[in-house]
């Protein structure tokens, strides 16, 4: 406020006498001009008596600061005099170690004594720093990947510009039907994949969005980790799996299925983990103790019997066991056969568009529900009898079918999910190789 007074006010004060006196704008007579330069000029005391007595009354506070800043300094230095003599007093007097005598270490040979008398001043050891944890961080490099593999083979293989799917979503992995079920991005760092399953009726059973998880059919089960996560049926086959193998690379594993019908079958093999997931959550899988062969003394496929036949007699179990199997290959082709036809029948009735593609998703889940069950019905009667013959046959075959090209083991005896246009007859076919080849 003084500066204020002094440097403005009091040369708006000067500069208005000289202008009232000298150049008379106003144009006043020598007496109007004479006593409103005096009352300016009292004005102008007015104000430098205020900042005059304003600027003492600051002087007299800060002469008055230090001395308290003094005062309590003094109080401290007294205070830490205090707490120091304090210590002092309460500090363990010094260990004092005396030796003496003709055994004592401190008499040299000639027996003099040397030091008889050892002072161990006890000392607080120094604290160490403690070190920075070190830690590797990955960075998501130029180029990253997206792998369509289930364990049987890759099927499809994408490598695209981090840089591209930073600014926009790619969701040209897949194109079924107009329908796109995998979307590939990076966001705050992260390489994603989101996706959206249909459970073969046209609704959506799976969706991945990011790190959240939506699972709807109640009776499907799911079980993750912090690089992967899994989702199984009712009977705990892998429906679909996601695996981050690195920061740039993702392996994805499913079946997509589009609402028109569209399939692109790339369903894991086997399980990542272990169910229920209430139960092990985040627990990967062992071995099944359903994997181990039959060894019931009245087995005919277990593999102590079918060690002990010859050629002929393995020929006769291998025949009989691919007549079972076939069987159900049988029951699947003709189950599939009558859905379809059922479900033509009522398409060509049908009224509208939205009519018919209701009953052509209803022919899918019929199929898929017939296609679930005969697969069950193998794992459950005929899976490790199969498994124990091919064991058996594959010991006694001299060489594969062919050299550059051995048969592959259908999914269905390898994992037990059946694939393809009849995986029964694929078994039975497979088997019935082998056995040729003794």
């Amino acid at each position: 406020m003084s500066i204020f007074l002094e440097r403005f006010v009091l040369s708006l004060f000067a500069g208005a006498v000289l202008l009232l006196v000298l150049t008379n704008p106003m144009r006043f007579d020598w007496t109007q001009r004479i006593t409103g330069a005096v009352g300016l000029l009292l004005l102008a005391y007015f104000a430098a008596h205020t900042a005059q007595l304003l600027n003492q009354k600051k002087e007299a506070a800060s002469q008055d600061h230090p001395a308290q800043r003094s005062s309590v300094s003094d109080a401290k230095a007294q205070a830490d005099t205090n707490a120091s003599q304090q210590a002092d007093a309460n500090k363990p007097a010094p260990i004092e170690q005396k030796s003496s005598g003709p055994n004592s270490p401190n008499i040299v040979g000639s027996g003099n004594i040397v030091g008889s008398t050892v002072i161990i001043h006890p000392e607080t050891p120094a604290k160490s720093a403690k070190a920075e944890p070190f830690a590797f961080t990955e960075e998501i490099p130029d180029i990253v990947t997206v792998l369509l593999a289930n364990g049987a083979g890759i099927h499809l293989v994408v490598n695209l510009q981090s840089t591209t799917i930073q600014k926009e979503k790619f969701s040209g992995l897949l194109n079924m039907d107009g329908e796109r079920p995998l979307t590939v991005y990076i966001q705050d760092g992260t390489f994603y994949v989101d996706t959206s399953i249909t459970d073969g009726s046209g609704r959506e059973a799976i969706q991945i969005r990011k790190n959240g998880l939506a699972v709807k059919p109640s009776a499907w089960d799911r079980n993750f980790s912090s690089n992967a996560v899994e989702i199984v049926d009712a009977n705990q086959r892998p429906i679909f799996q996601m695996i981050r193998k690195r920061a740039n690379l993702i392996q994805v594993a499913g079946l997509f299925v589009s609402p028109k019908g569209a399939v692109f079958d790339a369903r894991p093999i086997k399980p990542l983990f272990k169910y229920p997931a209430w139960k092990y959550p985040g627990k990967y899988a062992e071995e099944s103790s359903d994997e181990s062969p039959d060894e019931s003394p009245g087995n005919p496929y277990s593999p102590k019997a079918l060690s002990q036949l010859d050629g002929a007699e393995l020929r006769v179990r291998t025949h009989a066991l691919c007549t079972k199997i076939r069987a159900l290959g049988k029951e699947w082709d003709a189950g599939y056969f009558k859905n379809n036809e059922k479900a033509l029948q009522s398409m060509n009735a049908a009224k509208s568009k939205e009519e018919k593609e209701a009953y052509g998703n209803q022919r899918m889940a019929d199929n898929e529900r017939l296609f679930r069950s005969l697969e069950a019905r193998f794992n459950g009667e005929h899976g490790r009898n199969a498994k124990a013959l091919k064991a058996e046959l594959s010991h006694r075959v001299d060489k594969p079918i062919d050299v550059f090209k051995p048969p592959v083991v259908p999914p269905l005896l390898e994992s037990g999910i059946a694939a393809g246009s009849n995986p029964f007859n694929d078994v039975a076919d497979y088997l019935e190789k082998l056995d040729g080849q003794i």
